[in-house]
C-alpha cells in the first residue's frame, strides 16, 4: 500500500473492541450519501466523503513504516503557546463566570506541543495496542493529518436502537482517589443533558461506571432508547452535540462564550466523526487527537470547568490526557 503518493484522502481506522482496521480511499460526497464525516467544532467545516475503495487491514499484516512519509508536503500550522500562566489566567476566568452564575459548567482546552517529527508509523502501531476501547484512526485530508484514540460515542444507531453515552470526568490510574464532588457533579451535568435531548424517545439511562483507558479513568454512563426512521439523524446530532462534556451549559451561551475566549481555533478536535454504511451508523467525538503538520504534532487537550475546580488540576488532567498520544 503507497500511502506516500495517494493524492485522494483516505481514513485508516479501528471501531473500539474490534480487532481489524477499516482502510478507506475517500472522495468528497453530499450529506445524503456519504460513508464518513467529519465536521469541525465551531460547525464552520462540515465535510462528506465516500468510500473509493474500502477494505478491512490486519493489524499483523500492516507494516506501520507505511505511515512513516506521509507526513511530507503538510503545512505547517501557526498553533498558539499554551504556557501554565496563560492557562491559569484563562481557566480563572472560567471559573469567575461560572461562579457568577452564568454558567453551569464549561471546557477550557488548550494544544499541547508535542513531537518534533514524529513516527507516525509507530505512535500509530502503539496507540493500537494500548486503546482497544477506542476509535483509533487516521485521517488525511491533504494538507493536514489527524490522528486519534476517542474513547467517546456520540450516537450509535443499529437495528432500530440508539446507544449514546455520558462521559465526563477524568482520574490518573495511578493512585486513583475517590471520584471527588466536582468529578460526579461535571459528569451529572452531561447525563442529565442527554435525557433531555433524547426525552422524546423515552431514554434508558444505565448505572454509572468507572471505565479504564490506559493511564485515565472516567465516568461512563450508558443511554440507550428505541429508534424510530421518522426521526433525523441530523437533527438528533444538531439537539446532542456539543455536549457539556466538550462544551458547557447553556450550551449555545457557552458555545458562543468558548469561540470569543479559549484563544485559538479548535478546528476537528471536539467535533464530530460520523461513519454511514448499510446496517448502522456511528458518531464519535473527536477526542485525544493530534494534528500532523509538516514536521510536528500538536495534541488538543481539555476539561470540564466548574465552580469548583482549580487551575492547577485542570492543567495536570490536561497533562494526563496528553499523555495518551504522547506517552510511548
Amino acid at each position: 500500500m503507497d500511502l506516500k503518493n495517494l493524492s485522494s484522502p483516505y481514513i485508516l481506522y479501528r471501531f473500539p473492541d474490534e480487532e481489524n482496521f477499516v482502510f478507506e480511499e475517500l472522495t468528497i460526497a453530499d450529506k445524503n450519501d456519504f460513508t464518513f464525516q467529519i465536521q469541525s467544532f465551531n460547525q464552520e467545516k462540515n465535510y462528506f466523503f465516500k468510500g473509493l475503495k474500502n477494505f478491512e487491514i490486519n493489524p499483523k499484516d500492516f507494516p506501520s513504516e507505511n505511515l512513516n512519509e506521509i507526513s511530507q508536503g503538510l503545512k505547517n500550522f501557526e498553533s498558539p503557546i499554551f504556557t501554565w500562566e496563560i492557562y491559569r489566567n484563562k481557566c480563572d476566568f472560567f471559573i469567575q463566570e461560572i461562579q457568577k452564575g452564568r454558567f453551569e459548567k464549561l471546557v477550557l482546552s488548550r494544544i499541547f506541543k508535542g513531537l518534533e517529527n514524529p513516527n507516525l508509523g509507530e505512535l500509530f502501531a502503539n496507540l493500537s495496542k494500548k486503546y482497544p476501547k477506542a476509535l483509533i484512526y487516521l485521517l488525511h485530508l491533504g494538507d493536514e493529518i489527524w490522528l486519534g484514540a476517542t474513547p467517546e460515542l456520540l450516537l450509535e444507531i443499529k437495528n432500530n436502537k440508539l446507544q449514546t453515552m455520558a462521559l465526563a470526568g477524568t482520574r490518573s490510574t495511578e493512585n486513583p482517589h475517590p471520584w471527588t464532588q466536582k468529578e460526579l457533579y461535571e459528569h451529572q451535568v452531561v447525563v442529565d443533558y442527554i435525557s433531555k435531548a433524547l426525552e422524546n424517545l423515552n431514554p434508558n439511562v444505565e448505572e454509572t461506571k468507572t471505565i479504564t483507558l490506559n493511564n485515565l479513568q472516567h465516568l461512563m454512563t450508558p443511554i440507550s432508547a428505541n429508534w424510530s426512521d421518522e426521526s433525523s439523524v441530523e437533527h438528533l446530532i444538531s439537539r446532542l452535540h456539543p455536549t457539556p462534556a466538550v462544551c458547557g451549559l447553556p450550551q449555545r451561551e457557552a458555545f458562543e462564550f468558548i469561540l470569543e475566549n479559549e484563544g485559538y481555533n479548535r478546528s476537528f478536535y471536539t467535533g464530530i466523526l460520523g461513519f454511514k454504511n448499510q446496517t448502522s451508523i456511528t458518531y464519535f467525538v473527536n477526542l485525544r487527537c493530534a494534528r500532523i503538520s509538516h514536521s510536528r504534532m500538536d495534541v488538543f487537550v481539555g476539561g470540564g470547568i466548574t465552580a469548583a475546580s482549580q487551575a492547577l488540576a485542570e492543567w495536570e488532567e490536561t497533562e494526563l490526557k496528553a499523555k495518551v498520544l504522547l506517552d510511548f
